[in-house]
């Protein structure tokens, strides 16, 4: 016997444990999971859409594994979308993050960069990867 059907099976002995403590029927789970999937469709902030995302998939992740028989694979899958959605939520803060320039820096974005659209943030990925230098040419 594999680690990995070993932990299936003693998984699935615990869940069933789980099943009959809980004091509400499963199916409540999904409902929850969906009011939150419907949470998610009106919201226009994606921060908050996908936080509901989140919520929604933890919740089917529950009700996959609270079924009589538990069904792994859509719990898996749940729980990728979960990490899925956590890093486009990191990616999201990240965004959000404040760009600081030095005053030539700032004056070379204006006069350069600005006018073909690149934004502070990209400008500041640009320096960050090919790291400029001030030099005085002769003329």
């Amino acid at each position: 016997m594999s680690f990995f059907s070993g932990f299936l099976r003693k998984a699935t002995r615990y869940l069933a444990r789980t099943r009959k403590s809980i004091p509400f029927d499963p199916t409540y789970v999904v409902h929850f999971g969906n009011g939150l999937a419907v949470c998610a469709m009106g919201s226009t902030d994606m921060l908050q859409l996908r936080s509901f995302m989140i919520g929604a998939s933890a919740s089917g992740i529950a009700y996959n594994l609270l079924q009589p028989r538990p069904l792994w694979a859509p719990a898996c899958w749940g729980a990728f979308f979960i990490v899925g959605h956590s890093v486009q939520i990191y990616r999201l803060l990240l965004a959000k993050k404040t760009v600081s320039l030095t005053d030539d820096e700032h004056e070379l974005y204006e006069r350069a960069f600005l006018p073909f659209g690149l934004t502070p943030r990209q400008f500041a990925e640009l320096l960050r990867s090919a790291p400029a230098r001030n030099v005085m040419l002769n003329k």
